[in-house]
């Protein structure tokens, strides 16, 4: 945007700032076609067309503190309305005091951060040594910035909402409304728009007696929400490692979010596999559970035998107390409207065990071990007789999972297989006979 400005502005065109934003809009496309994909994207254009909106036909005017105060409130408030509602569509929440806190981390980074950063980046050809000095000042000032940016995000206040792009979109066109130098006569259906972005569009809840079961895509791992009428239970937290990546805190949360999920009631971790409890940090930081059965984090804890209902919904958790650790995973079975089991990573031998605890057959299987050789019996299948068997697991993962004699196994029992690698996050209704899978749910902007 900075560059369109400079050559419009060296070549002495005149352009309208309209024209300026398409120009540079086309050319980011032309150098990288799919950076519309991205969330940086719209933000930062967005962000743009705010500030154009928002100060069309009023630059100028006063001068001294007090003007470039105001100037920058202005500038804030704007890029606060318009983004808000794009945040809140993409990931379900967004800081009510990002506004206040770019009043000052702005001009903070400009000052302290790009002005000794480019001053280094020149000096570089000419002396290394030197060039360290005002390099050193703007890592300095980046420290003191990222530390004060994490104080204020743990206690700023957030507005979390789960909506639909209808009332984004109605919310994001009142705020162009609102900036806009013709609002005149249009405060009132501006403002009705924006306001329509708290109504938040919160997916329907089972009835009594019914659960939904989402199984997110963690790739290699598992992780699944299970929903009744008023509670929500999480089996799993997907993959993690102390210090990298945590599904629990950048899959499993944002879904939860999203789902419109205010309070999870409880958490259970079959065992102590990274590609099972990983994530297990992160989820609890972000939901804080009302309970947690199961693996805990440097030591197993197997299963008892407990039992439980919620809406109409009945829940038997147990598990094995000798054997592997894959075969002491906590067996969650769930009965309702329909019915489901999840097993874990327990192995032919762990299912042979279990058999004669089950209530009979289900309408849904969670595939035990990703589908692994080792896992899925003819006895246990032949129990179960499933319906529908989602099969977690990483796309081209190195074990081969699910096991082509695993897939046969269940297909030819008049089964349907299908896994997370093949489409993505699937949502389950108690009682359905179908699956819904997000990566096959067809957008208009997807290739045939």
């Amino acid at each position: 945007m900075v560059l369109v400005g400079l050559v419009i502005v060296a070549g002495a065109r005149v352009a309208s700032p309209a024209q300026g934003f398409v120009i540079a809009l086309v050319v980011v496309v032309g150098v990288d076609p799919v950076a519309f994909l991205s969330a940086g994207f719209w933000l930062s254009f967005l962000a743009v067309a705010a500030l154009l909106t928002a100060f069309a036909g009023r630059v100028g005017g006063g001068t001294g503190w007090r003007t470039y105060i105001l100037v920058a409130v202005r500038a804030q408030l704007a890029i606060a309305l318009v983004l808000t509602p794009c945040l809140v569509l993409m990931k379900s929440e967004a800081s009510l005091v990002a506004w206040l806190v770019n009043l000052l981390a702005i001009p903070w980074v400009s000052f302290t951060v790009i002005a000794p950063l480019l001053a280094g980046t020149l000096l570089l050809p000419l002396s290394e040594t030197v060039a360290s000095w005002p390099l050193a000042v703007a890592e300095f000032s980046l420290g003191v910035l990222w530390h004060a940016l994490l104080r204020a995000s743990a206690y700023a206040p957030t507005l979390r909402l789960a909506t639909s792009p209808l009332f984004v979109t109605a919310s994001l066109l009142a705020a162009m409304l609102l900036l806009s130098p013709y609002r005149a006569g249009l405060w009132l259906p501006a403002i009705v728009g924006w306001l329509a972005l708290a109504a938040g569009i919160v997916p329907e809840r089972p009835q009594e007696g019914g659960f939904v079961i989402t199984v997110l895509d963690v790739g290699q791992g598992l992780a699944l929400l299970i929903q009744t009428r008023r509670h929500n239970l999480v089996y799993d937290t997907g993959p993690g490692r102390k210090g990298g990546f945590d599904a629990g805190r950048s899959i499993v949360v944002p879904a939860l979010r999203h789902l419109g999920i205010r309070y999870l009631h409880g958490l259970i971790v079959s065992h102590g596999d990274a590609d099972h409890a990983g994530g297990r940090p992160g989820l609890v930081a972000g939901y804080p559970p009302g309970f947690i059965h199961g693996s805990a984090f440097g030591e197993l804890q197997p299963c008892g035998d407990e039992r439980w209902q919620w809406d109409g919904v009945r829940f038997h958790l147990f598990g094995l107390t000798v054997g592997s650790d894959n075969d002491r995973s906590c067996v969650l079975e769930v009965r309702g409207a329909g019915s489901a089991l999840v097993p874990g990573d327990i192995s032919v031998v762990a299912e042979e065990k279990i058999l004669a605890r089950l209530g009979g057959a289900v309408d849904l299987l969670i595939a035990p071990h990703h589908g692994s050789q080792s896992s899925s019996g003819p006895a246990f299948l032949n129990a179960l007789a499933p319906a529908i068997v989602i099969v977690s697991a990483g796309h081209k993962n190195r074990f081969g999972h699910p096991h082509r004699t695993v897939v046969d196994r269940y297909e030819r029992r008049g089964a349907m297989v299908i896994t997370t690698a093949e489409g993505g996050a699937m949502s389950w209704a108690a009682g359905s006979a179908k699956v819904e899978a997000m990566r096959r749910v067809r957008r208009p902007w997807h290739f045939p």
